[in-house]
């Protein structure tokens, strides 16, 4: 459930990819939420009508809702888990210390993470759109730190700490 909720929740940020546009006519509509009344109520509840600033300076009205926390965290952890083993597939993460932290992408949120943004080495994606990442390793090799960004919406700083080197 974790995983089709976040599909959900991911496709529908404001400002969102042709690829989230297509998830979300081709499998969030027709398939998710048709099947699954609990997450249709859930996403709901969450609603609430929010005036913004668009790119112009106007306020605009959007509707807003929110995530589970601890879904997202379980959710981003499992997924960076996954390219983690990917790209590293003898490190042993088992014992690993997570943190996930979703970032805004408004400009000051955006400024907490640009000198680190530079410094990891590693880019790629997947999907065409749905993920967008950068990574690396302290010089150690004790911490590793990851961008995660869905959709090109909604952005997560993910660190896994462990203690022996890759």
């Amino acid at each position: 459930m974790d995983d089709e909720a976040m599909r959900v929740l991911l496709a529908m940020g404001l400002g969102h990819t042709d690829a989230a546009k297509w998830i979300i006519q081709n499998k969030v509509f027709p398939g998710t939420l048709t099947r699954s009344v609990a997450l249709r109520v859930e996403i709901r509840k969450s609603m609430e009508n929010v005036i913004i600033t668009d790119e112009d300076g106007q306020p605009m009205e959007v509707v807003k809702y929110s995530m589970d926390r601890a879904r997202t965290e379980r959710f981003i952890i499992r997924v960076t888990k996954g390219l983690l083993r990917h790209y590293y597939p003898h490190y042993d993460a088992s014992e690993d210390r997570w943190t996930a932290i979703h970032m805004g992408l408004e400009l000051a949120e955006l400024a907490k993470i640009e000198t680190l943004k530079d410094q990891l080495p590693h880019f790629d994606e997947r999907g065409n759109g749905v993920v967008c990442y950068k990574f690396g390793f302290t010089q150690e090799g004790l911490t590793g730190i990851w961008l995660v960004l869905f959709y090109g919406t909604t952005l997560f700083l993910v660190t896994h700490t462990h203690g022996s080197t890759i």
